[in-house]
Formats: C-alpha cells, sequence, structure tokens
C-alpha cells in the first residue's frame, strides 16, 4: 500500500504541502474540516477558506502554524486555531505541522495532521 493511501483512509484531516508551502496532498477528513477543497499546487500553506487566532484577529496563511514549520524547520504543537469554511461556518482546530526531510537532510515539504478541537476535548480524559 502506498503512503498516499494510508494517509487518505485516515478518519482525520492530514494535508502535505512541498518546501515552498503548495499543497500536495490532503485527504477527505481535510476537506470536510475545511469545508472546501484546494487546489493543488497552486493553494499555499493551508485549505482553509480563512483562519483567525484564538481571540479572534485573523491570521495570514502565510503566518499559519505550517507556514511557520516550513519556515523555521520545526515542528509546531501546541497552538489551537480558529478555521472558516466559505459557507461562514468555523472550526477550532490543533495542527501538527511537521516538517520533512529527504536522506541528504533537505528539506522537501511538511505533512500537517489537523485534529478538531471540539472533539479532541470532547476525547481527552477518556482511556481507551
Amino acid at each position: 500500500m502506498r503512503y498516499a493511501d494510508m494517509l487518505a483512509a485516515l478518519p482525520f484531516a492530514v494535508y502535505t504541502t512541498d518546501a515552498t508551502g503548495r499543497i500536495t496532498f490532503y485527504n477527505e477528513a481535510a476537506v470536510a474540516l475545511w469545508g472546501r477543497r484546494p487546489v493543488l499546487g497552486r493553494d499555499r500553506w493551508c485549505g482553509s477558506w480563512r483562519i483567525y487566532t484564538l481571540n479572534g484577529a485573523p491570521l495570514p496563511h502565510d503566518h499559519c502554524p505550517m507556514a511557520v514549520a516550513i519556515h523555521e524547520d520545526r515542528r509546531i504543537r501546541d497552538v489551537t486555531a480558529v478555521a472558516e469554511r466559505p459557507d461562514g461556518t468555523r472550526v477550532h482546530f490543533r495542527p501538527f505541522p511537521t516538517p520533512l526531510h529527504d536522506a541528504n537532510g533537505n528539506l522537501v515539504g511538511a505533512v500537517n495532521v489537523l485534529i478538531d478541537a471540539q472533539v479532541a476535548d470532547a476525547t481527552e480524559g477518556r482511556s481507551a
């Protein structure tokens, strides 16, 4: 099985970018979270229509957690943001962008997992 097939089958939002931030893959769970289908190879940093900080301030896409992860070549954790869908609904989410490197250590892109914060908050503290 290919990695893309595995990522596509996951029940949570996953997407990848190249080293310039252009979206190269996303799964259907990401489409559900974003409320839209970004254009592969054209849309950059995140598939969200708009992004906001928790205090409601607009967060430009080129400053979103995925952009920071690529610009600074580091994992981003412990962040919550708000995605606005094209229909105006909003969802709080937790991003987990992680830079990806080739065999020589060169940055080639990143993978991001987006967790619906409401779902995560409801399940925290439960044991498996």
